[in-house]
């Protein structure tokens, strides 16, 4: 049976548990329908633990293609939908943007859908890209599959690094099958990936979460191309999904979707690619 109830998480008052017995999500309606917590029940907390305001959980950043932000309202109203919730915008937001949520779940399943749908229900189009933000519990290690195509004399892999990065930097592996970051107490680092797989893996406290999403063949990404970008400090390790550079016409949506998968009792690996490719065998 999949349920929702009321309950305080941490210092946040009214927040929406969502439960199958299996795993727990919890979201905040006044805080941006933030997703503060998803874990199996009863165990640890996968997302970054509300500790510090705006560096936890799941989210949604909107920005316009020169990097301006645009600031959202917070506020939410929730309903209920087949598995799940549903929830949207009290108002509209700055150019007549109208942002809904729906987090659902199956039963029986540790799986947790999530999708975002952002429309124009202004006059005028807009442009912007939007980044879809995890923060993931500190101390666990991010896989990140690379590109096994073979393009002849063309290149296949495309990163991006931002100022600071130090590209030895010791948690991180460049490998030849996957970019591998541990999460560890050193100063913020910083990149970007074309990916192709449209998937990633976080090893954490014996658990192991996979997340998948759509990638568009061609699209204009941001920063150079990056469907996939990755942000690591002393804190958390960030995974950011950003779409394409959108221009949304009066009455147009974009949509954004994330499947989130747990599996139970499987070590964090080594920062080497034969353990991490051996416990993912079949899952990415």
């Amino acid at each position: 049976m999949i349920t929702v109830k009321v309950a305080p998480f941490h210092t946040y008052e009214n927040c929406l548990w969502l439960e199958n017995g299996i795993v727990e999500a919890v979201v905040s309606p006044k805080r941006g329908a933030r997703l503060l917590r998803y874990g199996f029940a009863g165990r640890e907390n996968m997302l970054r633990e509300p500790e510090e305001p705006e560096l936890n959980g799941h989210f949604v950043r909107l920005r316009r293609p020169d990097g301006t932000l645009l600031e959202m309202p917070a506020e939410y109203e929730a309903s209920s939908v087949a598995g799940g919730l549903k929830l949207a915008l009290l108002a509209p937001g700055p150019l007549g943007l109208v942002h809904t949520l729906e987090y659902r779940l199956t039963y029986g399943s540790s799986e947790l859908l999530i999708c975002h749908t952002l429309k124009n229900a202004g006059e005028q189009e807009v442009c912007l890209v939007p980044f879809f933000t995890t923060a993931l519990e500190e101390g666990g290690l991010l896989a990140i599959p690379q590109s096994s195509e073979d393009t002849g004399d063309a290149p296949n892999r495309l990163f991006a690094v931002w100022p600071g990065t130090n590209m030895s930097d010791p948690r991180i592996l460049w490998g030849q099958d996957f970019v591998l970051v541990q999460q560890a107490n050193m100063r913020a680092a910083r990149f970007g990936m074309a990916a192709e797989e449209g998937s990633a893996a976080y090893f954490n406290m014996d658990s192991l979460m996979i997340v998948k999403y759509a990638v568009q063949p061609g699209a204009v990404y941001p920063h150079r191309g990056c469907n996939i970008e990755v942000m690591t400090s002393e804190h958390c390790t960030s995974l950011i999904l950003p779409e394409p550079r959108t221009v949304l016409r009066p009455g147009d949506e974009l949509t954004h979707e994330e499947s989130w998968t747990l599996y139970a009792d499987i070590p964090c690996p080594p920062v080497d690619e034969w353990p991490v490719g051996e416990s993912l065998r079949g899952m990415l």
